[in-house]
This record gives structure tokens, C-alpha cells and sequence, in this order.
């Protein structure tokens, strides 16, 4: 919705820019995360984005760091 934080982490791919297109379509505002940033930086930027959703891969999805965010894979 308007005004909310999705983070996208996913590999670099069309998959991305599809994530990117719909989160700024809806309204929202995307976190970029890149999957070679460190776990203590994603939760970092997840806290202090107060990002609710993150979109994910299913290869990428156990990387990310445990939190108070919900994951939905792309």
C-alpha cells in the first residue's frame, strides 16, 4: 500500500525489477537488499526502514535474517 517499506531481496535479475515495478506501482517504497550484505546490516536496514515485507526467492529466503518481517517468495 501507499507509503509502506517493502525490502526486496533477491538476486539481481528480472526477477528484481519485476519486485521493484509492482512495490512502486502499489505505492510503496522498496528496500533495496543486496544478498552479499552481512546479516547484522539487512536487520539494520530492515529496523530502521520499518519494513513489514520482504520479497524473497526461494533461494535466497534462508539467508535472511530472522525478524518481525513477514516473507512472501516471489
Amino acid at each position: 500500500g501507499p507509503e509502506t517499506c517493502v525490502g526486496v531481496y533477491v538476486e539481481r535479475s528480472l526477477e528484481t525489477a519485476v519486485a521493484t515495478l509492482a512495490v512502486l506501482l502499489a505505492g510503496g517504497a522498496y528496500v533495496p537488499l543486496d544478498t552479499a550484505f552481512p546479516a547484522d546490516r539487512i536487520t539494520l536496514m530492515l529496523t530502521e526502514t520499518r519494513t513489514t515485507l520482504v520479497l524473497t526467492h526461494p533461494t535466497t529466503h534462508h539467508t535472511l535474517p530472522h525478524g518481525p518481517w513477514t516473507t512472501l517468495n516471489l
